[in-house]
């Protein structure tokens, strides 16, 4: 198991490695002159590579236990705990069961969204909503061929949408944020400002290494997000001290 200060440090490693790229692109479309580097059907090329991702980043949404753990030694959230606690003086009782992935905990209450009589993860149905909008647009734009009323604009709206779904945890913690509807904006935003910023580029440079560079940033970013996520889960767990949660990072 991971120590929480070691993975704590990781996770603001990739939060920082993560704002540097994203910082470096407007430099890199506007301020560095850049060598023509085209191929044919670099779009297509370009707009498969992104819907690709789009799509692991959906199936990954869908099926978050795959990429969210807490640590391989403790139950997974979403899975009944044999040494739970059923005794009904916790929050919500003591078992682990599944609530959008996340434990039946008031805690985690931020941390999920009812749909339908139905409880989800409020960040990862974010990513999928996200991610459909993306390839709806990712579709539009590589494939059909329609272009960005404004690229200037969209690279600008695209940068703000990435940076405010890095930064989104710590705006949680600043902001106390108790409701699960606006994360599920936050991450529709996340995805969203990726494929504006790649289309962006696109427009304003055509540039096929600086796409590519993009395309890279975009998966590190996730991997970045993933990151941030299990970070804040960690936490909760750790500040909650409840000894008798079999997800309880408390000191024995």
């Amino acid at each position: 198991m991971p120590r929480p200060d070691s993975e704590r440090s990781g996770a603001l490693f990739y939060l920082g490695a993560s704002l540097i790229a994203l910082c470096f692109l407007p430099f890199a479309a506007f301020g560095i002159p850049l060598p023509a580097a085209t191929l044919p059907w670099q779009r297509q090329i370009i707009g498969a590579a992104f819907s690709a991702i789009c799509l692991l980043g959906a199936l990954a949404g869908i099926s978050p236990s795959t990429c969210s753990r807490l640590s391989p030694s403790k139950p997974k959230l979403g899975e009944p705990s044999r040494t739970a606690n059923t005794n009904s003086g916790g929050p919500i009782g003591r078992r682990v069961q599944k609530q959008g992935h996340h434990a039946t905990c008031s805690n985690y209450g931020s941390h999920v969204v009812h749909i339908a009589g139905a409880v989800h993860c409020a960040g990862c149905t974010g990513l999928v909503l996200g991610a459909a909008t993306a390839l709806a647009g990712s579709t539009l734009y590589f494939f059909v061929g329609i272009p960005l009323p404004c690229p200037l604009f969209a690279f600008w709206l695209g940068f703000a949408g990435v940076a405010l779904g890095l930064l989104q945890h710590p705006l949680y913690a600043l902001f106390r944020t108790r409701r699960g509807g606006v994360r599920v904006v936050v991450n529709i935003t996340f995805v969203v400002g990726a494929f504006l910023l790649l289309s962006s580029v696109a427009d304003l440079t055509g540039n096929l290494m600086l796409e590519a560079f993009l395309l890279l940033a975009i998966l590190y970013w996730i991997f970045t997000r993933i990151a941030m996520s299990r970070r804040s889960h960690r936490e909760i767990c750790t500040r909650c001290g409840d000894k008798g949660c079999p997800l309880s990072e408390a000191p024995d």
